[in-house]
Parts: C-alpha cells; structure tokens; sequence
C-alpha cells in the first residue's frame, strides 16, 4: 500500500526537528492503533466503532485516552476520517508538548508553533467545538478575519482541529470551505478572537513546508523554556 503524502512529509519533519531537540525532549507519542482510529471516526459521527466488539472499545479507551464509548447522538462530522491526518496518526499519535506545526497570524509574522495533538485530544477538542455549538455560544459572535475561501463563521463541525498551542487556539482541516475554498485546507483558528487563516491547502502542504524550515535551519532549541523557536536571523 502506497505511504501517503502526509505521512512522508511528518516523518521528515520529525527527523530533522530530531537534529535540534534534545533526545529527552523529544517526546512523540507511539503510533496510534487501529482501534483508537476506529473510535475517533465512530465519535466524529456519532456511531457505534464499526466491526469492534464492546471489550476491544473498552480497551481503546483505557489505551487510548478516551474517556468514555462515542455518543450516537448530535451534529456529526459527517465523513471518514480523513486519510491524510490517519497516517499521520499511525506514525505518532501526537507530539507530546512538542510544538512542530507553524503558524503565521498574520502574513509575514515569525510563525508560531502548534503541536499535533493525539486521537483522543482531536475528538476531544472536536466534541467540544460541537457541544458549543449545541448550545448556540457562538450565535452572535463574529470573526474579526476570515480568510478568502472559508466560511465566515465562528465554527462548524465539520472543522477538524487536530493541532493547537495549548491556549485554546487550533489548527483544523477544513471540511466545509466556501466557494473558492479547498475541502481539507489548513485553517488556524484563534479561539479569543475567532480569526481564521489558510495557513496551507492540505495536510501535507503544511507538513512539507514544515520540513523545508526545519532543514534549512530556521529553527533552534530554546533550553531555558525547553521548545523550538523561529530562528531567521
């Protein structure tokens, strides 16, 4: 079976990011298991994890950090998981506190960096967008940006966070773009203000552009605070 793009890209961001990050640092989780991927697309849709017995949802539970069986009911994200962001999966189930994703606020800002976030984190963070949602929180709040080609709206639950900064902001693969907008895009979202930018058209765009800075040496390791930081100097 062909490696997908994504996963290529992501391992070789990883190994560069490697040559700059002490080893004890650098803590990427393992891989996520099949199991835990069957419960994260069953929780986006809220359906019961297709072919896993009652024992093997409740051991992707306990081994996976999610913390209870998907809720059948409620907006569901409406499609698989997406394949770019299961392979990324299937090499590391997130980075641990490992900021590796950039993202820029505005055009020509030094980027910040976003941590890829594990399969239970994503459902996590997912479910809880949609229980907003639900409860119309974001009704009459209005994005102060909206880049070209996304839905000028403070959320929608076919938005995929599947990264962020551990400030509430997220990086989320866009399911629902509006006209001139490319289904799986890139989008940050910053949670204060509910502006929302393209930072690339797909998973892997992201990953590679990742890649590239990190091999040119954009980046160095930052011991006092113990992460990455943007280097272009």
């Amino acid at each position: 079976m062909p490696v997908h793009p994504a996963a290529i890209e992501f391992n070789r961001l990883t190994r560069h990011a490697r040559v700059i990050v002490p080893a004890a640092s650098f803590d990427l989780n393992p891989p996520a298991t099949e199991s835990a991927l069957d419960l994260l697309e069953a929780g986006l849709n809220r359906a019961a994890p297709a072919g896993l017995t009652a024992a093997e949802v409740a051991a992707a539970i306990g081994g996976g950090g999610f913390d209870r069986p998907p809720d059948p009911n409620g907006p569901s994200f409406g499609r698989p998981l997406p394949e770019d962001l299961a392979a990324v999966l299937r090499r590391h189930d997130g980075a641990g506190f490992l900021g590796l994703l950039p993202v820029r606020w505005e055009p020509g800002d030094d980027p910040d960096l976003f941590t890829p976030l594990p399969a239970a984190w994503i459902l996590e963070q997912w479910e809880g967008q949609r229980d907003l949602l639900a409860i119309r929180e974001f009704a009459d709040a209005v994005p102060n940006h909206t880049d070209s080609g996304v839905r000028p709206t403070w959320w929608d639950e076919r938005w995929l966070p599947f990264a962020g900064n551990g400030g509430g902001d997220l990086l989320f693969l866009d399911y629902s773009p509006a006209p001139g907008g490319t289904a799986g895009q890139v989008v940050s979202h910053d949670h204060e203000t509910g502006e929302h930018r393209v930072q690339a058209l797909s998973l892997a765009a992201l990953l590679e552009a990742a890649a590239d800075a990190f091999e040119s040496g954009k980046y160095r390791w930052i011991s006092d605070g113990g992460s990455i930081e943007y280097a272009d100097d």
